[in-house]
């Protein structure tokens, strides 16, 4: 089945593009349009799966900025996408929603435990302000491999799907940083590939990435969306 787009805000997909665009068209039923960082993502097309592909020695990154306005008090949402990483060197941010300057954001890194509160290879979900914590796995991803990532909050519990499964995360560690706000701002910057601030670019490729506002994916909704492109991936 192919996925629908209710309550869709962010939908980027480089499936079907020949060349890489000057921006990258949302295909939400939103006008939420991606900017490109001086220093563009690339399309790749390796084993013929296409997707934005970031080098993290270019500083290269998607931007807008999304309504979460609706999301309610506590900013439900869910995200989900593919990636596929050629290298990590410490932590590489894969996205992120909010200020992470000011500690107002939600957002999703890899890490091979070597620059990062968590040791070994891990996959991470940072969340300022709702609870103040930093929740990882330690799933044992591998490079050059495509993942599925899905990822729901409904006000008070996260939860990572790999692939379909369910991942336990950890209890999470506390943000070192007093007096956090309380969550995600109204009008939040998303940036794909990178935070909003320098350092942690991600080093390979990301494919079908939605955002989803005011939504709590479902373990039957999380096993659509990896169902509907599994095979073009592995």
């Amino acid at each position: 089945n192919v996925p629908g787009t209710q309550q869709l805000e962010v939908y980027y997909d480089a499936k079907d593009l020949a060349t890489m665009p000057s921006t990258v068209t949302d295909l939400s039923p939103n006008t939420n349009t991606g900017a490109l960082s001086t220093s563009p993502p690339t399309l790749d097309t390796t084993g013929g799966i296409e997707s934005f592909k970031f080098d993290a020695s270019s500083s290269q990154r998607i931007t807008s900025t999304i309504d979460t306005s609706y999301w309610g008090t506590n900013k439900l949402h869910s995200v989900a996408f593919w990636f596929k990483a050629d290298t990590v060197a410490g932590k590489y941010n894969i996205f992120q929603i909010g200020n992470y300057a000011s500690f107002e954001a939600s957002g999703f890194w890899i890490s091979d435990g070597s620059a990062d509160i968590n040791a070994g290879n891990s996959l991470n979900w940072w969340f300022y302000g709702q609870g103040s914590k930093i929740k990882h796995s330690t799933f044992s991803w591998s490079l050059n491999t495509w993942y599925h990532i899905a990822l729901s909050f409904d006000g008070s519990t996260k939860k990572l799907y790999v692939n379909g499964k369910h991942i336990e995360f950890s209890a999470g560690s506390t943000v070192p940083t007093a007096n956090l706000p309380t969550g995600i701002p109204d009008s939040a910057p998303l940036v794909v590939g990178a935070t909003s601030v320098p350092g942690d670019y991600f080093d390979g490729s990301i494919a079908n990435f939605r955002v989803y506002g005011a939504k709590v994916l479902n373990a039957d909704q999380v096993q659509e969306l990896y169902d509907y492109q599994k095979d073009y991936f592995l």
